[in-house]
């Protein structure tokens, strides 16, 4: 058969949820239903769109799917302004196969979406412009680029290459991003531009640019140019301070810098109001410029 671009009208009487049924969908070209369910079709690899707003969202959203078990595949599923239903649920989320090359999310009207990319190379590439509820993100994702929207990981979730957050219009309240403990994050480097972002995870390199990022994990690079890392738990291995704010006064958990460089115009609030609860390491400071407050009674190795 033939690569198809389907649209999700969830329009059949009997089953308007079903992803399986092809009266739920509109083969694009023809206007007429499709020859077969999107991604389900061997040697097809298939456009799936949710673009169009449906008249009863509750009845006719799609329930999950796991499409990573069928015999097709798909080449981009996109999600538009205009839809206004949820997709997949918490239990049963929308499962697409390894190597699915890209999803593109402009949820400004829909509901909660629930996507998962499938071992062990799942989805290549998540580009979100917009989540106004929720997208929850599970299984294996290469790329994750945020500029708006409310996105959650699963605590089994892996991203593999690279992410990036950046913003639209709010620097910090575009968008809002949880990283919670038992995810794997695995790129090199992490570029941070906007957004608010609670992170459970021990990762390599963070590049701050702007917005905040909340690290409850350790950390091995801090290239803090702007915006605020807020330092809840975990040890910072090198801090490099250029701009922006690193506060240690949002825990009183004990917790290590090893090395601490900074620059004009950057901000270090190391007090915390617990007395030796922040150990600098044997890196040290070196001080080229910038505000830098110590906590009493604190911890410098030599």
């Amino acid at each position: 058969m033939a690569d198809l671009t389907c649209r999700w009208t969830g329009a059949d009487t009997t089953t308007p949820n079903l992803w399986t049924d092809v009266d739920n969908w509109i083969d694009v070209n023809t206007g007429l239903a499709p020859a077969h369910t999107p991604g389900c079709s061997m040697g097809d690899t298939d456009t799936i769109l949710f673009d169009t707003a449906l008249a009863n969202p509750v009845v006719q959203s799609p329930a999950g799917f796991d499409q990573s078990a069928a015999a097709g595949a798909v080449a981009l599923l996109i999600v538009g302004p205009l839809y206004n239903g949820t997709i997949g649920t918490d239990a049963v989320p929308l499962t697409l196969k390894t190597g699915t090359p890209r999803v593109e999310i402009e949820a400004t009207g829909a509901g909660a979406i629930y996507l998962t990319g499938a071992a062990a190379n799942g989805i290549t590439l998540i580009d979100v412009t917009a989540a106004r509820t929720l997208l929850r993100l599970g299984g294996v994702v290469g790329t994750l680029r945020c500029w708006s929207g409310n996105i959650e990981l699963r605590a089994t979730s892996t991203i593999q290459t690279a992410m990036y957050v950046g913003y639209i219009n709010s620097k910090t309240g575009d968008v809002r991003l949880l990283i919670p403990a038992g995810a794997t994050l695995t790129p090199a480097a992490y570029q941070i531009d906007g957004g608010t972002i609670d992170c459970s995870v021990a990762i390599d390199t963070l590049n701050l640019n702007g917005g905040t990022w909340r690290q409850n994990a350790n950390l091995a690079t801090l290239n803090l140019n702007a915006g605020i890392y807020q330092w809840y738990s975990g040890t910072i291995t090198t801090a490099t301070l250029r701009g922006g704010t690193l506060t240690a006064g949002v825990s009183q958990i004990a917790r290590e810098v090893t090395t601490l460089v900074m620059y004009a115009g950057s901000t270090c609030n190391l007090h915390c109001n617990r007395l030796f609860a922040i150990t600098l390491g044997v890196g040290g400071i070196t001080r080229w410029g910038g505000l830098l407050t110590l906590n009493v009674g604190m911890t410098i190795i030599d």
